[in-house]
Parts: C-alpha cells; structure tokens; sequence
C-alpha cells in the first residue's frame, strides 16, 4: 500500500487556470493513466467537475464540503482527508495504491502523507495559472528522472517525468 501524489506542472509549479489543464499532453494523460489504473484515485470536487466523469478502473473518491454533492453512484464522497486517510489505512485489505490527482488544496492536505510523487515537469512557464502545486522541501526526496517526452503534435511541450520517494516518512 502506497500513498502517491501525480501532477503534471509547468516550471513554476503552476497546475491549471479557470479549473483547466494548462496545456495539451497526450504522452503525460497516458502516463497518468498507467499509472492510477487498478488503484484509489483521490481528488477535490473541482478536479472532479473539471475531468466531468468517474475515471475508468479504478475507485474514485472526491473531498467535497457540499452535503448536497451529485456525484454519480460509483464514487465515493468525503468531507475529510483525514477520513479518507483513516479508512484506506484501517480497511483497504486490497492494499491497493492510494493516488492523489489534485487540486492544489488536496495536494496540499497530503504531501506530508505521501510515499511517493510522481511529477510531470513542463518545460514553460504559465503566468496566467491560478492553481499551484504546493512547495515541498527538495532534502526530504529521493527523486530520478523516469522519462522525457519532445513537443510534437499531441504534445504541447517538452516534459519530464519525475519520480521523488520520500526519504523518512511523517506519519
């Protein structure tokens, strides 16, 4: 069992404006795929109204304030991280990994939790973002390069996939 944070950001850390990717990346949307299929995805309810459906193949799960929510039947709604945290370590018997996809405010909540990151790094800088991914302390991470995808046709920029491990966990 695992607790993963995956982004895709532009050199300043920028995620999105107006609720929206910054950019077109196919290779990187394959990569998320890859990587998420067969586990837990955790998100904030405006990166569920933004992706507009459950993700395929796997568990979703949205951090919503609104009792009210309209979620479709096949994703499970909180209102607490820590209860999202509380139940995947006390009753996921599966130990299927636990990914974190956004936005900035989950993020936030969770990176002093996660095993591992796993960062696209856009090659550009975005001053019209309204969304960041927050700050960490490079010393506490393990990190290698993965992968390096050019600019082509499906994708916007040049990035670099980036996997950072946590060096001693905080509980």
């Amino acid at each position: 069992m695992s607790i993963n944070i995956i982004a895709a950001m532009g050199l300043d850390r920028e995620l999105g404006q107006n609720n929206q990717l910054l950019c077109n990346l196919s290779a990187d949307l394959k990569h998320f795929k890859e990587l998420t299929t067969g586990g837990f995805v955790l998100m904030g309810s405006n990166t569920f109204r933004s992706i507009g459906k459950s993700l395929p193949d796997r568990e979703n799960i949205v951090l919503t304030r609104d009792t009210k929510h309209n979620l479709p039947a096949d994703v499970f709604a909180y209102d607490s991280f820590d209860q999202v945290l509380f139940e995947y370590r006390n009753f996921n018997e599966e130990v299927d990994d636990l990914w974190i996809i956004g936005g900035s405010n989950v993020y936030s909540q969770a990176i002093q939790h996660a095993d591992k990151m796993y960062l696209t790094v856009i090659q550009n800088r975005f001053p019209e973002a309204d969304c960041y991914f927050p700050a960490f302390d490079l010393s506490d991470w393990n990190h290698k390069v993965t992968g390096f995808k050019r600019k082509d046709e499906k994708n916007d920029f040049d990035h670099y996939y980036v996997e950072y491990s946590r060096k001693d966990k905080i509980k």
